[in-house]
């Protein structure tokens, strides 16, 4: 599956990544929908 990766200050890359299995006492929730706060911008901008 695809992901967005953090590596270090204003390093994000998109990447191909090993799907994650579930335990047994574990879920796996499906994302619909994300956002962006303001203030994680504010921060990515600051370093």
């Amino acid at each position: 599956m695809r992901a967005a990766v953090l590596y270090e200050n204003n390093v994000i890359k998109a990447e191909q990544i090993e799907e994650a299995t579930c335990g047994k006492d574990q879920v796996r929730v499906a994302v619909k929908a994300v956002g962006i706060c303001g203030s994680d911008i504010h921060k990515m901008q600051t370093r």
